[in-house]
């Protein structure tokens, strides 16, 4: 049965210390081999069925002026993922002719249920509710893939309290690249190696993610679920360097890191939406990015000048012993 005692053993005391400090935890061997080898079979069903994953962007609609920020909505497509929605809005999506037997036993065995019990008895503040809100398969195409746009997960489904990574890439090579990126903010980014059967939970409210660019003669698979939530614990504990504790004690509210994160991350942001989404016209990715700016020009009107090269000079923070 699944899961291995990797998952069903999770030590809650280490997890809830990583969830505290950076807000994302990992787990290698999560699961049961003989279930991953039976999954890795069974998604070569689906890559009929997949297609390049849409990613839904906010554009500055033409006529309008950078100050009052009237927004559309556009669409672009990823250069080198496809995906596929097996579960959205806990509506099992039409896969009957491709049925993922192993997927299933899952998400719907006393395996799943009994990990959210499991963190909902020890840690009662995350309110997470039974069962799954979202579930994604992502492929990542053989050759260059050009990765995600940076971003929160919660972007797509507000309801999301907790993001489960679950890497099925199997014959994947670091060489490769094509890691998991998160964002413990306000410490620099860290890079999760695509591992078989390497499983990554993060907080999709408060840490931003993207799949970074890969070239690889080998394909790739992320199970990607989201349980749904209701006012997940921000991480609390952020081991700040004693000299910078004062001064930058406004980073222990993961709201205000939110913010903050539009003005430091303006750069990656940007690079990464230019870099991995076709389909957009040049004016209209021009349209897009001026939103990016903009966001971040208002979090910047809101401090003043002096405080903002202080955060510009000191973050993303380097890690350090005890961070």
């Amino acid at each position: 049965l699944l899961p291995s005692p990797n998952v069903a053993a999770l030590n809650l005391e280490d997890f809830r210390r990583n969830m505290d400090r950076h807000g994302y935890h990992v787990i290698d061997n999560a699961l049961r081999k003989s279930w991953c080898d039976q999954v890795s079979e069974e998604l070569e069903r689906l890559k009929p069925a997949m297609r390049p994953e849409k990613v839904f962007l906010h554009e500055i609609q033409s006529g309008s002026s950078v100050s009052d920020l009237k927004l559309g909505t556009v669409a672009g497509a990823l250069q080198g993922i496809d995906s596929i929605d097996l579960v959205r809005n806990r509506t099992y999506q039409d896969i009957s002719e491709t049925a993922l037997n192993g997927v299933e036993m899952l998400l719907g065995e006393r395996e799943m249920r009994s990990l959210v019990l499991s963190l909902n008895h020890k840690f009662p503040e995350y309110r997470l509710e039974e069962g799954v809100l979202d579930v994604k398969l992502r492929y990542i195409n053989p050759g260059e893939s050009k990765g995600q746009p940076l971003h929160f997960d919660v972007e797509e489904n507000l309801g999301r309290g907790l993001a489960i990574y679950l890497c099925l890439s199997k014959d994947w090579s670091a060489m490769y690249d094509g890691q998991l990126r998160v964002h413990p903010f306000p410490f620099k980014p860290k890079d999760v190696a695509p591992r078989y059967n390497r499983m990554v939970i993060f907080d999709p409210t408060f840490l931003m993610s993207r799949l970074m660019p890969s070239s690889s003669p080998k394909e790739g698979w992320w199970l990607c679920m989201w349980l749904k939530g209701g006012q997940f614990r921000p991480p609390q504990n952020i081991p700040l360097p004693a000299e910078l504790k004062q001064s930058l004690r406004f980073l222990y509210d993961a709201r205000k890191r939110v913010y903050i994160m539009r003005v430091i991350l303006l750069s990656e942001k940007e690079e990464s939406v230019r870099e991995s989404i076709r389909g957009l016209s040049p004016r209209t990715m021009e349209n897009v990015v001026r939103v990016f700016h903009q966001q971040a020009h208002r979090v910047e009107a809101a401090f003043p000048t002096d405080f903002l090269l202080l955060l510009k000079k000191h973050l993303p923070l380097n890690y350090f012993p005890g961070a």
